[in-house]
């Protein structure tokens, strides 16, 4: 009896040793999606200085003409940029989705089992695992996930703004 007290910890520290042996092969498996994601969080960021331009260009250069045919091109414009950006942050979206399917590939029976496992063996709380790895999957198929990257642009943006005049960035900060 002694020695099956002792045995135990050291088959649990195995059995967790395992599974992060297992959960970091399987983070390692969604690296692949992170350039992809990186990029278009870039480029959906970007897009967000569209509507920017296009005041700009209506309230100076068309107002000052009374150019309906320059009006026109730039709202044109405006339009396929929108258009454009809808597309790239639908793509980014997919990614994030086959992300998700791809980490339910790879963990989701072994996260059955154990909870399975620990379930009979009377470990309290144990079905919290099957509700914790859905929450991390049903995060990863969320925009919020897509937010988290399109953050580093927004510093870039409001370093822009301090660059152009210091008031104007605490403005942007503080209101």
């Amino acid at each position: 009896r002694a020695t099956e007290v002792l045995s135990r910890p050291r088959l649990h520290s195995a059995v967790v040793k395992d599974f992060t042996i297992e959960l970091n092969t399987a983070f390692q498996g969604l690296r692949i999606f992170l350039k992809p994601v990186l990029l278009l969080s870039l480029v959906v960021g970007l897009f967000n200085i569209i509507p920017i331009g296009y005041m700009r260009e209506v309230y100076g250069p068309v107002m000052n003409s009374r150019s309906e045919f320059n009006l026109f091109w730039v709202t044109a414009l405006l339009a396929l940029g929108l258009v454009v950006a809808a597309l790239v942050h639908w793509i980014r979206h997919r990614v994030f989705m086959s992300a998700s399917a791809k980490l339910t590939a790879l963990l989701q029976r072994r996260v059955f089992v154990a909870t399975f496992e620990a379930n009979l063996r009377g470990v309290s709380g144990a079905r919290i695992a099957l509700s914790d790895f859905r929450q991390i999957k049903n995060f990863l198929a969320s925009p919020a996930a897509g937010y988290i990257f399109e953050a580093p642009v927004g510093l870039v943006f409001i370093g822009i703004i301090f660059y152009i005049h210091p008031y104007m960035g605490a403005m942007s900060l503080f209101g």
